[in-house]
């Protein structure tokens, strides 16, 4: 059973709210307005928060910036009477959980409070974003060949990620092409689930807007896509290419699924500079990414290069030396360090795997490098 602050300045929605959620067995407490909310948040412990954004004297946008201060982890849901999106897209910049419309749909209040229950849930067992109740030893072990790198820049993003295995919220992935952001996703999928679901992965493709907006959206409740990640995630790489109207029907989307299908998103450019720039949905934007895991580049990481590059060598298959026998000499090393490598781990794990596996000399010396890594 959950604990749940409401917050509304209508008697009326009280009554509303307290029929519908009864019988789910939380424990329900009113407020009429923010200030009084903001007090009882910090006299009494609440698992979740569902207000109105309109109220007087303190409204909602301004609670919920109270409330963020005093506890960073607390889960707030906002209500909103009005057509226009825009102050309770405010709410979610300002770290709301999610938003529904008044009047609302009952099921979509009780997914949307579920989910944010869940959510909940997870930052109380981690608040820190450690690595504790998710097979901990295991999940470290894995994630780091995903994604490896001895840095506290690489140990950071795998620990958000294993934090979000447990959440059932969307999962947002940024950074350029081949950093591993499918791997990431895959990971967190295998990770959350007990027994083999379905991994779907689909690219946005503006020039097949029409069949991608049938197999995405369907009649509004998922195509044969969400249909076939049923139970388990889809995962949907370059966001940024997703056409404008289909942004919209994709926040709808995510409303009626609730948690039946686990989404994932990822885009190879800052789409927080798209959305200020007014070229994607701010809506969309900030209902996935309020917690967005920024993976680096290589280059942004450049000292784990060597060990990355040294681990690699050991997985090559070379007829003339055995794995543990082949390695970069020191000035290789460092001349691996200093290249751009455009395509991320993937240039650089099919490079050290060519190398290794066709180099007729135990040790790997600067001068065997391509002549565009060694120029300057």
């Amino acid at each position: 059973m959950a604990s749940i602050l409401i917050v509304d300045d209508l008697s009326s929605i009280h009554e509303l709210l307290e029929t519908v959620l009864k019988p789910t067995g939380h424990e329900l407490v009113f407020e009429t307005d923010g200030e009084q909310a903001v007090n009882r948040y910090k006299s009494q412990d609440f698992d979740i928060v569902l207000s109105d954004i309109s109220m007087q004297p303190m409204d909602g946008i301004t609670m919920l910036h109270h409330i963020k201060e005093y506890d960073p982890n607390c889960v707030v849901v906002m209500m909103t009477g009005y057509a226009s999106t825009e102050t309770a897209i405010k709410a979610l910049k300002l770290g709301a959980f999610d938003y529904i419309k008044k009047p609302f749909k009952v099921d979509e209040l009780l997914g949307t409070l579920n989910r944010g229950l869940e959510y909940r849930k997870a930052l109380l067992e981690d608040p820190e974003g450690g690595e504790e109740g998710v097979n901990a030893n295991l999940s470290s072990e894995e994630l780091e060949k995903l994604l490896p790198g001895a840095s506290d820049t690489m140990r950071k993003v795998r620990q958000q990620i294993i934090k979000q295995v447990s959440s059932t919220s969307p999962i947002f992935l940024q950074g350029p092409k081949g950093i591993g952001k499918r791997r990431a996703a895959a990971f967190v999928h295998h990770q959350a689930v007990e027994e083999p679901k379905p991994f779907l992965t689909i690219s946005c493709n503006p020039e097949q807007k029409d069949s991608f907006k049938e197999k995405l959206i369907g009649d509004g409740s998922g195509g044969e896509w969400v249909e076939s990640a049923q139970g388990g995630s889809l995962l949907i790489e370059q966001l940024e290419l997703l056409d404008k109207d289909l942004q919209k029907e994709l926040v709808e989307l995510l409303k009626n699924k609730g948690g039946s299908v686990r989404f994932i998103f990822s885009s190879e450019v800052d789409l927080e500079e798209k959305v200020d720039q007014g070229e994607f949905s701010d809506d969309l934007f900030y209902r996935i990414a309020s917690f967005p895991i920024q993976i680096p580049s290589l280059k942004e990481h450049a000292e784990d290069i060597p060990g990355i590059a040294e681990t690699l060598l050991k997985n090559t298959h070379n007829p003339s030396f055995k794995p543990a026998q082949l390695e970069f000499n020191k000035e290789a090393l460092e001349v691996l360090k200093s290249y751009d490598w455009p395509e991320n781990m993937k240039e650089l794990r099919d490079y050290v795997i060519e190398i290794g596996d066709t180099t007729g000399e135990r040790i790997i010396k600067a001068e065997q490098l391509p002549f565009y890594m060694t120029k300057s």
